[in-house]
């Protein structure tokens, strides 16, 4: 069975049942009869169409209703306001560790200081402006913007590359 799409990949991990049009339960299912998901207590029937966004809009609305009881269950009820906040703080001690080893001490530096470019393989370039942001959205760094001086950007007066500073 191929995984092309969201639906594929669904019926691949659960294989729906089809509901069959027939009186006779003898005979097979019809190519046209609709499937229908189970969740615990609930039934979905499969929206028509293979519109990706129909798809996963109606999944949602369906899911959605059940989220807390799900989350309390497999014990991530309050995930978001105690478990997150927790991992995004070790997420952020770890990234500023690793740029420490990497020859970029941000303790080292004062507020409003550019933080100084390290040396990084560039198949992970990627990563490295995701960690940028990681910091940035815990309020330890912040983006010099460079719009109002495109003149200096232009002439190479102004790095617009370079443009992290300490918060």
């Amino acid at each position: 069975m191929e995984c092309n799409n969201v639906r594929s990949l669904g019926r691949r991990i659960q294989p729906s049942t089809i509901t069959e049009n027939s009186q006779d339960s003898s005979t097979k299912a019809s190519a046209v009869s609709p499937r229908e998901i189970y969740d615990n207590d609930a039934v979905f029937e499969e929206p028509a169409g293979d519109d990706l966004a129909v798809i996963c809009q109606d999944r949602f609305a369906h899911v959605k209703n059940f989220y807390e009881q799900h989350a309390t269950a497999a014990g991530f009820s309050g995930f978001c306001t105690e478990g997150f906040l927790l991992q995004s703080r070790l997420v952020v001690q770890y990234v500023v560790e690793a740029f420490d080893s990497l020859g970029c001490s941000l303790q080292a530096l004062d507020c409003d200081d550019e933080i100084p470019n390290f040396q990084y393989d560039p198949q992970h370039a990627k990563l490295v402006r995701q960690l940028h942001k990681i910091l940035e959205e815990a309020g330890l760094v912040k983006k010099q913007k460079t719009a109002s001086r495109l003149a200096d950007c232009i002439s190479g007066r102004a790095d617009p590359l370079a443009g992290t500073r300490i918060a």
